[in-house]
């Protein structure tokens, strides 16, 4: 399971954060537009399922929250959290 600090979607200021739970259903898959139109592909976008989602206190507030405002943390963490991790694939061998 993944894990992601969001912007509360109930807060209008945006200062209040949510940590979210999630995982990820799929990776997507990038786009091929360098070739032949009809050999292009647009690709398939990451999919996620949020699990939880925490506010300041520590309580899980996913069940509180409506369709759009799960749609909009979402749409946050699918702009925003690095699906790659960060990791090198450089095993060391030269």
């Amino acid at each position: 399971m993944a894990s992601y600090e969001a912007h509360d979607p109930r807060d209008s200021t945006r200062e209040r954060m949510l940590d979210v739970d999630f995982t990820i259903d799929s990776y997507g898959a990038p786009a091929r537009t360098f070739c032949l139109p009809e050999d292009s592909d647009p690709g398939e976008p990451a999919e996620i399922t949020l699990e939880a989602a925490f506010d300041i206190t520590g309580a899980d507030v996913l069940s509180l929250l409506t369709t759009e405002q799960q749609e909009a943390i979402e749409s946050e963490v699918l702009e925003n959290f690095d699906f790659d991790g960060g990791e090198d694939d450089w095993d060391g061998d030269l």
